[in-house]
C-alpha cells in the first residue's frame, strides 16, 4: 500500500449535497480526514489511478492534488478525531514529527 496525501478546493458556491459522492468515496478507502480537505489515504492505486477516481465525483473546476507520502516527518495541531491514531497505524515507524493526540 503507498500513502497519499490528498488535499481538495471545491471552487464557487455549489450545493454541499454536489460532494457527497466524493466524501463517500473517501471514506470508502483506507483514509482519515486531517483537515476540512485534507485527507491521507492508503490505497494500491497509483496517484493517477486515485486521482482519477476522486476526480469523478467533483466539479470540473474543482482542484485536486494528490502526493505520494515518502518520509514520516510531520508536524500538526488540531488534526480531526481519529487522525493519530490512523497515522500511527501507516507511516513507518521512524519518524520525527507529531500531532498531539
Amino acid at each position: 500500500m503507498t500513502l497519499y496525501i490528498v488535499a481538495y478546493d471545491l471552487v464557487n458556491d455549489k450545493d454541499e449535497q454536489d460532494y457527497q459522492e466524493l466524501w463517500d468515496a473517501l471514506d470508502g478507502l483506507d483514509s482519515v480526514k486531517i483537515q476540512l480537505s485534507l485527507w491521507f489515504v492508503s490505497s494500491d492505486l497509483s496517484a493517477t489511478g486515485l486521482h482519477d477516481q476522486l476526480k469523478a465525483h467533483m466539479h470540473s473546476d474543482d482542484r485536486l492534488f494528490i502526493s505520494e507520502i515518502v518520509s514520516g516527518g510531520f508536524a500538526g495541531s488540531q488534526a480531526m478525531q481519529g487522525s493519530r491514531a490512523w497515522l500511527d497505524a501507516h507511516l513507518p515507524r521512524k519518524r520525527s514529527g507529531s500531532i498531539p493526540a
